[in-house]
């Protein structure tokens, strides 16, 4: 990805929506190593490492997109992936 897609992406993640705001630095920052850590170390399991993740995803998700802002389950779902 070239910086100038990150850039873009970036924006569209933290600029307000019709429905508020954007996700706030500090999960962006927890977003970001993820990502770090999932290229640095891959997945070699036949399970997704993020299936914790993915089900608090699906928690707060509704058909019109998250159903309010992220809340601390998520946050600590993240710190716990991270932290292995």
């Amino acid at each position: 990805m070239s910086t100038g897609e990150a850039a873009h992406w970036r924006h569209e993640v933290t600029a307000p929506g019709p429905g508020g705001g954007g996700i706030d630095e500090t999960l962006l920052d927890c977003l970001g190593a993820v990502a770090s850590y999932v290229r640095k170390n891959g997945s070699t399991s036949s399970a997704p490492p993020t299936g914790q993740l993915e089900m608090e995803v699906d928690r707060l998700a509704d058909s019109e997109g998250i159903s309010g802002p992220p809340d601390r389950r998520l946050v600590e779902r993240l710190r716990e992936f991270t932290t292995r």
